[in-house]
């Protein structure tokens, strides 16, 4: 027996593993049914979710086996988690690297016999474990099937995306909880307050599209399930290969047809297909412009000198589905993780009162990210961003100079008009400044209090909206960075507020 060599990046790979806090958690429904269906699929005993520590392997999902974990240095897994695609064994008896392995070996053992696994891989790049399948009788994977492990190898991967996301969206808002409730006198945490109900909406938002698509795909495998693994086993070479090459570019595909448009080209495919004398022409056309391949005949037509076209379209279809539902729910964690970037910035309190590098325009995007369910009711956002180099300064005051400025303006527009935010750098003969400027379309500042808008607690808000602290505080911060702020305003047509910070 060859004991398995360590990965190179063995301690990146055990540190992310630890992040998914993953380990010796309770069974879950989502994994359990991929293992499930691996099995069926694969026609094999044996289907696991393993995750390899630096010890031993456990296995988040099993069917057909009792164990909850055998050691590492016999796992067939820790010879996988090496490659980059499906690793498999044909026959253990025959391979010198698992003859002598006690699984193998062993009379009253396990037998293994046959092996697949197909690599864990985040989006880091690192192997955590295995979804794999195992038998008592040596095989050889076919290309559907090898194609239907590595589906399934990412549907694991996104599940276990899903779980870290949640995790740490219940953990940024537990900590802006906790912010508000100690912090809430200040004004930045007051700022924080009123915007509460826009950022759960924000995050309610991609978590919903989440839920719907995890949901709508583990409804769609489990009605998958008895039927796939019979049809797969029924298609000829050419037929797999084109069954294969039709899903995935279905699911890379998005057409900007109208649904007039879709309706004009079913009504020729139809026509097309009945001129052929091909049955069920309505349901084919139907399922083609579904699956948005109508512009590419060489994709489908081996499917439809099938036995069963329309039987084929239909799995084709529920494939492609699934793989459009990942995509969703890798867009909506893609924004989750921005709003909880944002958070974390907005939320974070510096201690050490040393200077950090600042990325200013960076810093104006988490700002605006945080408003964005004000700004999307009535507000028309335009943003005109010069490439400014990084400078040192205090990264957490400058957010809260975006915060006044930028929630200032909504309010003066009372949520309805054009906001403009722009930088630019302005280079005099010594000396390199950058100018930031916050445009609203408000009704501007009435003349006699122009000169009182930076005292402290001067406000013109009722009361419950506003401190007075905010433009004080606001000079105060760019007065540290050594910089500037003043205003340019007309009655009736809006308000801008410009800082110069040297660089």
């Amino acid at each position: 027996m060859t004991p398995p060599p360590l990965p190179t990046n063995e301690n990146e790979r055990l540190e992310a593993l630890l992040r998914y806090e993953v380990m010796d958690t309770e069974a879950e429904k989502e994994f359990d049914d991929l293992v499930k269906l691996a099995s069926q699929i694969c026609e094999s005993e044996i289907s696991l979710v393993s995750l390899i520590d630096s010890e031993r392997q456990w296995f988040k999902a099993k069917v057909g086996l009792d164990a909850s974990e055998t050691p590492r240095n016999l796992a067939f897994c820790a010879h996988a988690i090496l490659q980059d695609d499906i690793f498999e064994v044909e026959n253990a008896l025959e391979d010198e690297r698992f003859r002598n392995n006690p699984f193998v070996a062993d009379k009253e053992g396990l037998k293994i016999r046959f092996y697949a696994g197909m690599p864990l891989k985040n989006p880091d790049g690192l192997n955590l474990g295995t979804l794999c399948v195992i038998d008592t009788i040596p095989k050889k994977l076919s290309e559907a099937q090898k194609f239907a492990l590595k589906t399934l190898g990412n549907q694991v991967v996104t599940q276990l995306e899903l779980r870290l996301k949640f995790r740490d969206l219940q953990e940024e808002m537990r900590k802006v909880q906790i912010a508000q409730k100690q912090l809430i006198e200040t004004e930045k945490m007051a700022t924080l307050g009123q915007l509460a109900a826009n950022i759960a909406h924000e995050i309610n938002t991609p978590l919903g599209a989440i839920r719907s698509s995890a949901d709508s795909s583990t409804v769609m495998m489990n009605e998958l399930l008895p039927r796939l693994t019979k049809f797969l086993q029924n298609l000829s070479q050419e037929e797999s290969i084109a069954f294969n090459s039709l899903i995935q570019y279905s699911a890379n595909t998005k057409s900007n047809f109208s649904s007039r448009e879709k309706r004009a080209i079913k009504y020729d495919l139809v026509a097309k297909f009945e001129e052929l004398n091909i049955d069920d022409a309505n349901i084919l056309a139907d399922f083609i412009v579904e699956l948005e391949i109508y512009d590419n005949p060489k994709i489908y037509q081996p499917l439809l000198n099938s036995q069963n076209p329309s039987y084929a379209f239909k799995l084709a279809h529920e494939l492609s589905s699934i793989a459009k539902n990942n995509k969703t729910i890798k867009l909506a964690t893609d924004k989750a993780s921005k709003i909880i970037f944002a958070l974390k910035n907005f939320s974070r309190q510096d201690q050490t009162g040393e200077k950090a590098i600042i990325y200013l325009n960076q810093g104006l995007e988490d700002t605006i990210t945080l408003y964005q369910n004000q700004l999307k009711r009535g507000v028309d956002l335009q943003l005109s961003f010069e490439e400014i180099p990084k400078f040192l300064g205090y990264p957490d005051e400058l957010i809260q100079v975006w915060t006044n400025l930028i929630h200032n303006a909504i309010q003066a527009m009372k949520n309805k008009g054009e906001l403009m935010i722009s930088t630019e750098i302005i280079t005099n003969l010594d000396n390199k400044k950058v100018l930031i400027s916050v445009t609203d379309t408000g009704a501007g500042i009435p003349k006699n209090i122009q000169n009182k808008i930076f005292d402290v607690f001067f406000t013109t808000k009722r009361e419950g909206e506003g401190s007075g602290l905010g433009l004080d505080i606001t000079k105060k911060i760019i007065e540290k960075h050594n910089g500037k702020i003043w205003f340019k305003t007309q009655i009736g047509k809006g308000t801008t507020f410009f800082v110069e910070l040297p660089l």
